[in-house]
């Protein structure tokens, strides 16, 4: 799992869209852990192919790759990977980004299609491949990710589709056939609940950890139950 701080989304995207037609790029940095990977701040750098003929095509600078190492560094950092944009083609992998990927890091691509951002994906290579991993962006910016690693929820209850009342409705008839402790993921798309029903569980006593876009489409709040003692 990838995580990203909204901040730090809007940030790369403008600089993506800033660069359209051609593509933009950027350094990611931030830490990582054998499954999770926290990217703490994207830094975009000019693209060194920038006023090549060739649209489809970036390259870093190794000088802005130096000073970005250095600042991570003194920070106990590290860079994880690359950023740069798909002008008006999806975001995954070409066989030029393969010749210029670094092994065991990430690269994230924005597609951007006729001026506007679509969709973010991430990738990690291996050094032969790229695979895929989930990219989560944190909205409430923190990256203090009090998950176990690796996160597995005890029930995952899919909302998508639902409006409220219906959403709340749906979380009141899941929540009290849970144990306390139970840690609940609820996957939803209706965006004005990104902040009620984060609202509603703090109201009713529950831990709310974490709330999170999904570049799949869908929003995800995680919770941990916790019932009132007996008394």
């Amino acid at each position: 799992m990838v995580f990203l701080p909204l901040s730090q989304r809007e940030q790369l995207v403008h600089h993506c869209l800033q660069s359209y037609p051609k593509e933009g790029c950027g350094l990611l940095v931030g830490t990582r852990s054998k499954t999770r990977w926290r990217i703490v701040r994207c830094h975009p750098v000019p693209n060194s192919k920038e006023e090549s003929a060739q649209r489809y095509e970036f390259e870093i600078d190794p000088k802005d790759y130096l000073r970005i190492d250095k600042e991570a560094s003194q920070e106990g950092l590290q860079i994880l990977g690359i950023f740069h944009s798909h002008p008006d083609v999806p975001p995954y992998p070409s066989a030029a980004d393969a010749r210029l990927a670094w092994t065991n890091t990430l690269n994230l691509i924005v597609a951007i299609y006729e001026g506007r951002q679509v969709k973010a994906r991430v990738h990690f290579f291996d050094g032969a491949s790229f695979h895929e991993l989930p990219l989560l962006t944190i909205l409430d910016n923190d990256l203090t990710v009090d998950l176990p690693d690796p996160f597995v929820p005890d029930q995952v209850l899919n909302l998508t589709g639902e409006v409220e009342p219906f959403l709340t409705i749906g979380v009141k008839e899941c929540v009290p056939h849970l144990p306390d402790g139970a840690v609940l993921l609820v996957r939803f798309d209706f965006e004005p609940a990104k902040k009620t029903l984060p609202s509603y569980f703090a109201q009713q006593g529950h831990q709310v950890r974490k709330v999170w876009w999904n570049e799949e489409g869908f929003y995800e709040v995680v919770v941990r139950v916790v019932r009132p003692p007996q008394t």
